[in-house]
C-alpha cells in the first residue's frame, strides 16, 4: 500500500475479510478512521445537464449518456454529491458521459455485483479481481464484454501506459474482459531493517544478497540486543511471502502444492518437495537453535511487529516507498529500511488483483471503456475519485503532498479500485519519485513462464481440502524451526501424498500443457 494508501489499521482488517491479497497494492490516503459506519450506499449522478454532442479527438460525434459505475466502498462519504458533480463536470466536456456513482460496501460487493448480474439488472463498469467479484468465473458466466476490438480506438492511453505483457495476464480463451489497474505487479519479497540498528553495528545491507548472509548481523544482535528478537519467523511469513525469491510461481496458491519455476519451463511441481524448501527449513531450524528466532514463531499471535520487537521483518512486495509505508502503518513509527531480494517477475496473480470491467449487456461500452481511460491517465479525475475535494477533504502542503481531514465529508477510495495508482497524489511522508520508479520496474519486469495462467481447481478439490488440512498442521512448524527438519520433512511430504499431493500436481499439469497447447 503505496501512495494514496488508507490508514493500514483500516486495510488490515479488509485483509482479513479478503485473504488472497498480501499487499494488493496501493490505496487512498495516508491517514484515514475505521471503516465506515454509514451502512448507506447512495448513488449520486452530480450536475446531470449536458450540452449538445461533443466529439471524439478524432471528430467522432458522442451523444450523452449516462454510466453506471460500481464503485467499492469502505470510508465515509457523506458529501459525496459535490466531489461527483466536480468529475461529472469533467467528464461531460471530455467525453460527453455522466458518471452515475453507485456505491457499494466493500463487504457486500460480490454479493451486490453478483445479483445485479443474475438479474440482467443494468450498470456499466465494476472492479473485478482475483480476490473480490472474481474475473474469471464471471467471464466463464459471460458477465463481462469482450474488449479486444475497441481498446485501441477507446483506450489508447490505458494501452500505452501498460507493459505489454499484462494483456497476457487477463486473456481469457486469448479475449480481454477487463483492463487492468497499475498498481506494483512485479513483486519482490525482501527484508525491513531497523535503521537504528543498522546505523549502530554499521551494518551494509546491500550486501545481502540471500538469507545465509543475514547470519553475522542475527548474531551482533542476539548477542548485544536482549530485548529484541533478530528477525521475524513467526509462522511460515518468509515462506510464503518469499515465494518469488526460491524463484517459484505458485498457482495452485500460497501454501498449496503447486507451482513452477517462474522462469523456467513448466513443469508442475510440489514446492514441498523441492530442494528450495528443504535447504530453508533447515536454515531455519538453524536459526531456531541459535536464538534468531523466537520460541514460539509457530504460535504466538501476538503482534511484536507494531512494539517494534524484530531487529529484522519479512516484506511480501518490496517497492519504491514501502519501507516508509511499513514504517507508518505497522511499526508505530520506528524507521525501517527495505532491501529486495530475489526476482520480480509479472504474474497472473498480481495482475488480476485490480482490474476494471464492462457489462456485457452495458449500453454504451465504448463510452464505459473511455471513462476507463480517464481513469487510467487523467491525474485531475482521478485524483477527485480518489481523494474528494481540496479543502473539503484534504489539504495540500506547498510541496504538493496531501493529508487527508478524515472527518466524514469524503474520506476517499482506495486508487487500486480505481485508476492507474501512479497518477496519484502523493500523500505527506511518502518519498518523491515513487510512482515513477515502481511504474518503471513495471514496465520492465519480465513475466513469468505461466503469466496468463489460472488453475481451475474443480476437478481436485477434495485433494486441496486434504492437502491443506496437513499444511495446516505441519507447515508453521517446520518453516519457523521449531522442529526436528530430519525426522518432520518426510513425514509431512508423505502425508501430504496421502492427502493427494500427486493427483493435485498431476491436474495441474494437465491443465498447463492444455493452456501452453492453445497460446
Amino acid at each position: 500500500m503505496n501512495k494514496g494508501y488508507k490508514k493500514t489499521s483500516v486495510w488490515l482488517s479488509i485483509v482479513v475479510l479478503l485473504t488472497l491479497l498480501v499487499s494488493a497494492c496501493s490505496s487512498n490516503g495516508n491517514a484515514g478512521k475505521q471503516e465506515g459506519q454509514s451502512g448507506e450506499s447512495p448513488a449520486a449522478t452530480g450536475t446531470s445537464t449536458q450540452e449538445a454532442p461533443s466529439e471524439t479527438a478524432s471528430g467522432e460525434s458522442l451523444e450523452p449518456v449516462t454510466l453506471k459505475w460500481l464503485v467499492p466502498k469502505t470510508f465515509n462519504m457523506n458529501k459525496a454529491d459535490e466531489v461527483f458533480a466536480a468529475i461529472n463536470k469533467i467528464t461531460q466536456e471530455k467525453i460527453n458521459a455522466t458518471i452515475d456513482f453507485t456505491l457499494v460496501e466493500l463487504g457486500e460487493y460480490d454479493q451486490k455485483v453478483s445479483m445485479m448480474l443474475a438479474a440482467n439488472e443494468s450498470f456499466d463498469i465494476a472492479f473485478t479481481s482475483n480476490w473480490i467479484n472474481p474475473y474469471i468465473p464471471n467471464v466463464a458466466k459471460g458477465a463481462y464484454a469482450a474488449l479486444d476490438d475497441i481498446l485501441e480506438k477507446y483506450a489508447p492511453q490505458t494501452i500505452a501506459g501498460t507493459n505489454a505483457a499484462v494483456w497476457d495476464a487477463i486473456k481469457v480463451d486469448g479475449k480481454i474482459y477487463a483492463t487492468p489497474i497499475q498498481q506494483i505487479y512485479a513483486r519482490q519479497f525482501g527484508l525491513m531493517f531497523k535503521k537504528e540498528l543498522l546505523d549502530k553495528y554499521k551494518f551494509d545491507y546491500t550486501n545481502v544478497k540471500k538469507l545465509e548472509d543475514l547470519e553475522p548481523y542475527l548474531q551482533q544482535i542476539k548477542e548485544n540486543e536482549p530485548d529484541l528478537f533478530p528477525i521475524e519467523g513467526v509462522g511460515s511469513n518468509i515462506w510464503e511471502n518469499g515465494l518469488n525469491y526460491f524463484g517459484f510461481d505458485a498457482l495452485v496458491g500460497t501454501r498449496t502444492p503447486g507451482a513452477v519455476k517462474s522462469f523456467g519451463d513448466l513443469k508442475a511441481v510440489n514446492q514441498y518437495e523441492s530442494q528450495e524448501f528443504k535447504d530453508y527449513v533447515e536454515l531455519m531450524r538453524s536459526w531456531y537453535q541459535k536464538g534468531y528466532i523466537q520460541k514460539d514463531a509457530a504460535t504466538t499471535t501476538t503482534n511484536y511487529r507494531s512494539q517494534g520487537k524484530y531487529a529484522i521483518v519479512t516484506d511480501p512486495v518490496t517497492k519504491p516507498g514501502g519501507d516508509v509505508e511499513f514504517s507508518s502503518s505497522q511499526a508505530g513509527g520506528i524507521p525501517y529500511v527495505a532491501h529486495g531480494m530475489g526476482d520480480r517477475p509479472l504474474t497472473t496473480g498480481s495482475i488480476q488483483a485490480s482490474m476494471n470491467a464492462i457489462n456485457k449487456n452495458s449500453q454504451h461500452p465504448e463510452r464505459a471503456l473511455m471513462f476507463i481511460d480517464l481513469l487510467n491517465s487523467d491525474p485531475e479525475i482521478l485524483n477527485l475519485v480518489v481523494f474528494g475535494l481540496e479543502g473539503l477533504s484534504y489539504t495540500k502542503s506547498a510541496d504538493g503532498k496531501v493529508t487527508q481531514k478524515m472527518d466524514g465529508a469524503y474520506d476517499g477510495v482506495y486508487n487500486f479500485f480505481v485508476g492507474n495508482v501512479f497518477n496519484t497524489f502523493y500523500t505527506e511522508g511518502q518519498p518523491d519519485g515513487m510512482w515513477e520508479e515502481t511504474a518503471k520496474i513495471n514496465m520492465e519486469a519480465k513475466p513469468s513462464v505461466a503469466l496468463g495462467f489460472v488453475f481451475n481447481s474443480d476437478p481436485v478439490s477434495n485433494e486441496l481440502a486434504k492437502a491443506q488440512a496437513v499444511i495446516d498442521q505441519y507447515l508453521k512448524a517446520l518453516a519457523s524451526g521449531s522442529v526436528d527438519v530430519d525426522k518432520v520433512l518426510p513425514e509431512f511430504i508423505q502425508k501430504l501424498k496421502n492427502a493427494g499431493s500427486e493427483a493435485i500436481i498431476a491436474e495441474l499439469q494437465k491443465q498447463l500443457d492444455a493452456w501452453a497447447a492453445k497460446k
